[in-house]
């Protein structure tokens, strides 16, 4: 295996549940034995569309014969309800699909989206159109759904083999996007079986593209049960930085929504997946601040605001390597062109000319604040617009161990073996009682056991064994061998 790897990732990945928390967060962890150096970082605003007009979603039913491995996008896991019944083979289910879809369609719903705005009332629909006037719940939000037992006054929803069901944004022409971003909760059955699966955030970037589908490749009708959709844009813009990370949120690490998924993946297949002592990339994570307070002002203390520290808002400081303000207007009139990402070296935040090193123990985050924290009133939450994030870094070993024994009795045999499956490392015969390896594996830390053994000629001696945690750093063996008579 290489000594150094270099692995990539690019997705929307989830959007941030509250302010302050990571977008990404890369972290080297503490006994890797690994130092991990960033190559580039990148954040893509895909809102586009110079026009006045909100976006309009689609609902869609359609016929094709395109697979599932020509749809693009980022992969949507399916939970079933029962866990004895996994989801059958040939149904895919995508967010932010990239390849158009034609064919035979009918089209189920179509609604306006309409961004929040901080001039908006609370008692209007600032995310979306009202549906109901029965279920305050369901107020910002679309659904589809169909009751079992009851009356019914819709047949369900059916995704027949060789159909998909797709949600896509639609303009004022072919080719002008105005991209939100929305959450996808869809409940379906199958076979007899019921399943569920939520996506976030999806976005429809390219005229064509879909922000969600599912497409049945299947020789089962999918059954829609449930469709939930819920806008998530607003139309004020994020704050990014790029900042080191104090800790991360311990119950992320087993929460497996939080794991990239696909993870980083390896710029050469020969360089194979990261392993569980590489870094790992975790979305969506509440953070502690690297060297200042968890909260800048007491409860106790008049000043306002409370309960939150620089990464939650731009109005207090603290250590940042970089800054992003991607900006973006909605309308021609006032729009500053030059804030609008759309150059290459614009959407570049950070590449190898700084040198940003993770060692161990270390990490490193983007995380999107709010703009303002004023006296008079608590934090706002950061904007919301759908956005790609790309970041490349390379995987090394932080010092290449030497193994060394010392006491050996001259002449003696000496191997070197994993314990995890007895493969052998090295094999040699000592000539003044000394021996020295240096490991090259990037498979540390591991455990290796060295064996001492003199039986060839007189004097003999009693095999010597013992067993050791080989880690980045140079390691000495004693070796005490005793006379076998």
């Amino acid at each position: 295996m290489a000594l150094q790897r270099q692995y990539r990732w690019f997705g929307s990945g989830l959007w941030l549940s509250q302010s302050g928390n990571a977008a990404w967060v890369l972290l080297n962890p503490l006994g890797s034995g690994k130092k991990v150096t960033i190559n580039r970082i990148e954040v893509y605003n895909q809102k586009q569309g110079y026009t006045s007009y909100r976006p309009i979603v689609d609902v869609v039913v359609r016929q094709t014969s395109i697979s599932g491995s020509q749809l693009g996008g980022e992969d949507v896991k399916a939970v079933p309800f029962d866990s004895d019944y996994p989801l059958p083979g040939g149904i895919t289910i995508r967010r932010n699909a990239s390849a158009p879809i034609s064919g035979t369609s009918r089209t189920l719903r179509m609604i306006y989206a309409y961004p929040m705005t901080t001039g908006r009332p609370w008692w209007t629909s600032a995310l979306g159109p009202k549906v109901s006037k029965t279920r305050q719940a369901d107020r910002n939000s679309f659904f589809i759904e169909h009751r079992s037992g009851e009356s019914e006054e819709y047949d369900p929803v059916t995704v027949r083999p060789g159909e998909f069901l797709a949600l896509a944004s639609v303009g004022a022409s072919p080719s002008a996007k105005d991209g939100i971003p929305v959450e996808v909760n869809l409940i379906f059955k199958v076979n007899g079986h019921c399943y569920s699966c939520v996506a976030i955030p999806c976005f429809a970037s390219l005229a064509g593209s879909q922000a969600f589908v599912l497409l049945n490749e299947s020789s089962y009708p999918v059954y829609v049960k449930r469709l939930f959709w819920r806008n998530l844009g607003t139309s004020d813009t994020p704050y990014f930085r790029l900042v080191p990370v104090g800790a991360v949120d311990a119950f992320a690490f087993g929460d497996q929504f939080r794991r990239a998924d696909p993870p980083p993946m390896p710029i050469d297949s020969s360089y194979g997946p990261l392993g569980s002592n590489d870094p790992m990339l975790l979305l969506d994570v509440p953070l502690l601040p690297y060297g200042v307070p968890q909260q800048y002002i007491a409860d106790a203390s008049a000043g306002t605001p409370k309960g939150v520290n620089y990464l939650h808002t731009k109005d207090f400081w603290g250590p940042v390597y970089s800054v992003s303000f991607p900006e973006y207007a909605t309308s021609v009139v006032g729009v500053d062109w030059k804030l609008l990402t759309w150059l290459r070296r614009a959407r570049v935040f950070e590449d190898s000319k700084f040198g940003l090193v993770l060692n161990e123990g270390e990490a490193v985050a983007l995380v999107s604040s709010a703009e303002t924290a004023t006296a008079g009133s608590a934090v706002g939450v950061a904007g919301v617009q759908p956005y790609d994030f790309g970041i490349q870094f390379t995987v090394e070993p932080k010092n290449i161990p030497t193994i060394r024994a010392t006491g050996m009795v001259v002449g003696s045999r000496w191997a070197l073996q994993k314990v995890s499956n007895g493969e052998l490392i090295a094999q040699g015969v000592t000539e003044d009682g000394t021996m020295e390896y240096t490991y090259y594996g990037e498979d540390v830390p591991l455990y290796v056991r060295l064996k001492v053994r003199k039986a060839s000629e007189s004097p003999r001696y009693k095999p010597f064994e013992v067993t050791f945690y080989l880690t980045a750093d140079d390691i000495t063996i004693p070796v005490s061998q005793v006379l076998d008579e």
